[in-house]
């Protein structure tokens, strides 16, 4: 089984390291071309697009696999996609309702409010579209492997034209936010699609009152999970918008630029984890011991990840830290990173646990928790230190969640020896 999972890991990685492409190499560029407090601005609204991303996939990545896991048969799992579609189209509707009230909140001048919309539409579009964790069930992943390869490759083409050009293009630049997740979630629907209605997509979109029924039994269904993982975005993704508020836009431009290079540094760790997810679904009803096993095992591979990559930076800060900021004026920003990457993947290994054995009240339970300690020690140490205090303060907020992973686990182990 390790085999399997390891091969789907190396796939994976590919993809993970096309998507990370974008942030790395491009990032820097993006900073130098408009400037640290327009970014800052920016940021602050991709984060919004994000957390309306993250509401509209309304933790479907979690449960859909699970329900598809108790489906076998072809037109059961045709309804059962449509169905999930059809709630995040719900969702969707809502979140455009909202843009207008969010706009006119922003304390920020918007001077780029094309650029704006676009991010605030088009990410959160993305996630609408996005059936990865279908293609995921399906173990497609040399599917989104090239999904991703076309995503990172098309931004990367329009900062070479610039660059080569030598003429700066506000639009151009900022499209490059946006292009790697709508090519991924456009791509996975298509695939998704075709796989399910048997290359007829218009199939797919054929509607019956009854997935429409069954759209909002699960978002009913799904609330309170959902609920809890709304909770995590008041501290998951919304530290530019917080920073923003609370020091500048200077300091969120910081923030950000670490954040869009740690985040699928982060995510690429725990790829063994994707990969392993439909299987550990399938052993926690058949083998609770062999679960247990794998997920230690993958694990053991985040932190492996994690000690090769404080390494490198180790041995290369002072060239990593001019490449990204161009000074090294922000070396202990990148460290602080470094810590809290250390200590993030117990929270989404310990979702995932809580969530495949129906323990969706203790997941938002663990979030309202560190939800109070970031609001409380985060805001405080932000006023203070700026980007720096806020992820410091994320870092000590997920110590107990680590401290509660490793005694979930011990626990898991002795009740399957006893």
């Amino acid at each position: 089984m390790k085999k399997i999972i390891l091969k789907s890991n190396l796939i994976l990685g590919f993809q993970y390291l096309f998507g990370a492409i974008i942030p790395i190499v491009l990032m820097p560029f993006v900073l130098k071309e408009i400037g640290i407090k327009d970014f800052g601005i920016y940021s602050i609204f991709i984060s919004w697009a994000t957390m309306g991303s993250i509401f509209i996939l309304y933790v479907f990545q979690l449960t859909g696999p699970i329900a598809l896991e108790k489906i076998k048969a072809r037109n059961l799992k045709l309804d059962l996609t449509k169905e999930i579609f059809l709630a995040k189209l719900i969702i969707f509707i809502i979140w455009l309702i909202f843009l207008p009230f969010l706009l006119l909140i922003t304390p920020y001048e918007l001077d780029q409010l094309q650029n704006i919309l676009l991010i605030l539409i088009l990410i959160p579009l993305s996630s609408l579209l996005n059936s990865s964790w279908f293609l995921q069930y399906h173990q497609k992943f040399l599917t989104l492997c090239k999904l991703s390869f076309i995503g990172a490759l098309v931004p990367s083409i329009i900062i070479l034209i610039i660059k080569l050009n030598g003429y700066k293009n506000d639009l151009a630049i900022i499209s490059t936010f946006y292009i790697y997740p709508f090519i991924v979630g456009l791509g996975s629907f298509i695939n998704s699609a075709q796989i399910l209605s048997m290359k007829n997509i218009f199939l797919f979109l054929k509607i019956n009152k009854k997935n429409i029924y069954g759209a909002i039994h699960k978002l009913k269904n799904n609330f309170s999970l959902f609920f809890s993982q709304m909770i995590a975005l008041g501290y998951g993704v919304s530290g530019p918008i917080f920073i923003g508020y609370l020091t500048g836009p200077e300091e969120a431009g910081k923030f950000s630029i670490l954040e869009k290079i740690f985040t699928p540094i982060i995510s690429a760790s725990l790829l063994t984890h994707t990969a392993a997810f439909p299987k550990l679904i399938e052993l926690w009803t058949n083998d609770k011991k062999k679960y247990l096993h794998i997920l230690l095992f993958v694990s053991k591979i985040y932190l492996l990840i994690i000690l090769i990559i404080v390494s490198i930076y180790f041995f290369m800060q002072n060239k990593i830290n001019i490449f990204v900021f161009g000074n090294l004026e922000n070396k202990y920003l990148f460290e602080a990173f470094l810590l809290w990457i250390f200590v993030a993947f117990s929270g989404p290994l310990l979702t995932s646990y809580l969530t495949i054995s129906s323990q969706n009240i203790k997941v938002m339970q663990m979030n309202i928790f560190v939800l109070l300690l970031v609001l409380t020690i985060s805001s405080m140490l932000t006023i203070k230190y700026g980007a720096l205090g806020w992820i410091l303060g994320l870092t000590i907020a997920h110590v107990p969640i680590l401290v509660l992973f490793a005694f979930t686990m011990l626990k898991l182990n002795l009740k399957i020896k006893s």
